[in-house]
């Protein structure tokens, strides 16, 4: 994008007036600065994308990746291990604590509402956007997209797996084992109101998308 359009924004040399005087200015911009920009502005995005990845990876897939590797440790060992299980109980809460209320509620609500931005964006007005604009919210689409349908499936992964357990372990002949096993809950990750992450939750938030999607496609068009 620096290369093609350097005087678009957000590239810096945009707000340089001595060499964009215009917004979508192009003229006769030398190939160095063109690359400079280039460069500049691919380092930027590259950043921000590392940066956002890290704390994503960091905040919700790798808590629930540990709470899988746990809960299949005690699932290995059967009942004779099953006390860990409130090892990954502990894990779970920590979770809840860093991810809790109101960062998962603005993680959640800003991606379905940049989901939805960028699909009516698309459809409405696909054929006025600069073909920039309309390769980033195309790709914007597709990634608040694939963090419904992935990231927010792999968060529920431990609250399935638990549920699984602990409902075939409170089917066991030991009257002890079985009180036991009632008094540990799945492993949940909250989402705020009672609200937890299971497996239809992604299906849900998707259902809300296309709803509110349809809403505004009937208001405006």
């Amino acid at each position: 994008m620096g290369i093609i359009a350097p005087c678009s924004p957000p590239i810096i040399s945009s707000v340089i007036p001595m060499i964009c005087p215009t917004l979508g200015h192009v003229g006769n911009l030398s190939i160095q600065l063109r690359l400079s920009a280039g460069m500049l502005a691919g380092y930027l995005c590259n950043s921000i994308g590392a940066l956002v990845g890290l704390v994503l990876c960091s905040v919700t897939i790798h808590p629930s990746r540990v709470e899988l590797l746990l809960l299949g440790e005690v699932e290995s060992h059967g009942f004779a291990q099953f006390r860990s299980y409130r090892a990954v109980q502990i894990v779970s809460n920590l979770h809840n604590e860093v991810i809790g209320t109101p960062w998962i509620q603005i993680l959640v609500g800003g991606t379905t509402l940049a989901e939805i931005f960028s699909l009516h964006i698309l459809i409405t007005s696909h054929h006025v956007l600069p073909s920039l604009l309309l390769l980033f919210f195309s790709v914007a689409g597709i990634y608040f997209g694939l963090m419904i349908q992935i990231i927010f499936k792999i968060i529920s992964y431990p609250y399935v797996k638990s549920k699984r357990m602990t409902n075939s372990k409170k089917r066991c002949r030991n009257r002890i084992a079985r009180s036991y096993v009632r008094s540990c809950s799945p492993i949940k990750l909250f989402l705020g109101d009672g609200r937890f992450f299971d497996k239809l939750t992604s299906m849900e938030i998707s259902l809300f998308t296309v709803d509110k999607l349809v809403t505004l496609l009937l208001l405006y068009l």
